[in-house]
């Protein structure tokens, strides 16, 4: 961490902020609101505004973008690799660069200093905002490249229930902290918790669809699906460098496979000082990777549920998801 801050200038070194200073859970934590959508106090209405209004991405740069617990994490870390992995320096560096920074909701607008600071030639910047919330038309007119991560909602709405359990939530987040399967089901079905500041009611299908008109037929965007990378990560990820526009030869590719696979990803995480690999660790970013996980939870009438709003939402889309 260290040799990121180092690299900063001084006079914006203040603004620069760890990721234990971002998600705490207090008994004053409360469910916030703007613009009819729902914020955990995690996240931060002035810092999505600010990002809307004031943030200056340039030419080129990457915007991962995602409903929580879609592959973001991982899709991001094949990226990092991508852009930066050949360079030791670049590579050290930026596994520094963690959440807080990252996410266009997370932290307050200060952050921006920094990472408009880190020496780096191309940023990224990841989201679960849904689309309404990002200035897209900004995006596009600087040729952004925008990578949006699909998943099936089964796995997604499991790896999401494992996900909460780890949280100590508190205040008047409570209401969302459950071990039980069946209840977390009912209560995501009818008001989901808010992660991804949707709108009261919304799901993650709604999440897809705020996206999909800004993916559909723009030649600087692509839909990175979760299942597809499972199956074939070497296909997935030398598709992924040729849109970002980066040469890597078969080896280089196999080698970002390897180390992002989720047992290396995991097995790194245990092992790495790394900023970003501690914070993985800490909060269980990375999960099991398992395609068909949500058989071992779903009643067939949960999942008929599920399959009934996807028919419903996305009835036209042609998004087909892979569920085993």
């Amino acid at each position: 961490m260290a040799n990121l801050i180092n690299e900063l200038p001084e006079w914006c070194r203040k603004d620069f902020v760890y990721f234990q200073d971002t998600f705490k859970f207090t008994p004053e934590d409360k469910i916030l609101t703007w613009n009819d959508h729902l914020f955990l106090p995690q996240f931060h209405p002035q810092t999505v505004a600010y990002a809307f209004e004031n943030h200056e991405p340039k030419e080129n740069e990457v915007m991962i973008a995602g409903c929580a617990k879609t592959g973001t994490t991982w899709t991001r870390e094949i990226i990092r690799q991508i852009l930066y992995g050949r360079d030791e320096k670049l590579d050290k560096m930026t596994r520094d660069i963690t959440i807080p920074n990252l996410y266009l909701e997370s932290c307050t607008p200060s952050k921006f200093n920094v990472m408009h600071n880190i020496p780096i030639p191309r940023r990224y910047f990841v989201t679960h905002a849904p689309a309404e919330l990002v200035n897209l038309e900004k995006y596009k007119s600087r040729n952004i490249k925008m990578v949006y991560t699909l998943r099936n909602p089964k796995d997604r709405l499991i790896s999401f229930f494992n996900f909460v359990k780890g949280f100590p939530l508190q205040g008047g987040l409570v209401q969302f902290a459950t071990s039980d399967w069946n209840d977390f089901f009912k209560r995501e079905m009818i008001d989901p918790t808010p992660f991804s500041m949707m709108r009261k009611g919304e799901t993650y299908l709604d999440h897809i669809l705020s996206w999909l008109p800004h993916i559909k037929n723009n030649k600087n965007a692509i839909m990175i699906v979760y299942e597809e990378m499972i199956k074939n990560p070497f296909e997935n990820t030398k598709k992924l460098s040729e849109f970002l526009e980066v040469k890597l030869s078969d080896e280089e590719i196999n080698k970002i496979v390897k180390n992002c696979s989720i047992e290396n990803m995991k097995k790194s995480d245990m092992e790495s000082t790394s900023q970003e690999a501690m914070n993985r660790k800490a909060i269980n970013l990375c999960g099991t990777g398992i395609i068909g996980k949500w058989k071992d939870y779903f009643t067939a009438e949960q999942s008929a549920e599920i399959e009934k709003q996807v028919e419903e939402k996305l009835k036209g889309t042609r998004i087909k998801f892979i569920y085993e």
